[in-house]
């Protein structure tokens, strides 16, 4: 009876098919990964795709993402360079394995839509160059309205011209 049983449980298993996984594996590089990254989903035809990123650190630049009109909250509407544009996927899983994303210039790093599982682990996100000013403020004045403010300058880009 125990074979019997054993057998139609073996027989089962082996008809259920779990859902098909389009696995992308990318190796850190100093060039722009944008373009690889890119083809990698296009030529993806599952609606699962699991993205696997090999430990280092990886450059995207907008030049090659995908380009969409869009509307978004507290932003300007207009076109965006995506670069990982994951939409109309059941699910979507990003292993990072430590690794570091680097982007430049105005880009939208991640459009998740339309996706019934998004699941991204251990990556870190940065910008070659912040879109904003920073720095550490060292005094105040409330009554006259002004603040005087020491620029942060490792690892940002910026210089006084003609003394403003």
């Amino acid at each position: 009876m125990r074979l019997i049983y054993l057998t139609v449980l073996l027989s089962i298993g082996f008809h259920i098919k779990s859902p098909a996984q389009n696995v992308i594996h990318l190796k850190p590089s100093e060039n722009d990964m944008t373009l690889t990254l890119r083809k990698a989903l296009m030529e993806s035809s599952e609606k699962n795709i699991k993205i696997i990123l090999e430990k280092g650190s990886y450059k995207f630049l907008p030049d090659f993402a995908t380009e969409e009109y869009r509307y978004i909250t507290n932003h300007n509407n207009g076109l965006k360079k995506i670069i990982f544009p994951l939409s109309n996927y059941e699910s979507v899983e990003i292993e990072g394995n430590g690794t570091k994303l680097i982007f430049h210039g105005q880009s939208f790093p991640f459009l998740f839509e339309n996706c019934s599982s998004v699941k991204m682990s251990d990556v870190t996100i940065d910008w070659d160059i912040p879109f904003s000013f920073q720095g550490e403020v060292i005094a105040v004045n409330k009554e006259e309205g002004w603040r005087d403010i020491k620029p942060f300058q490792k690892g940002f880009s910026w210089k006084v011209a003609k003394g403003v």
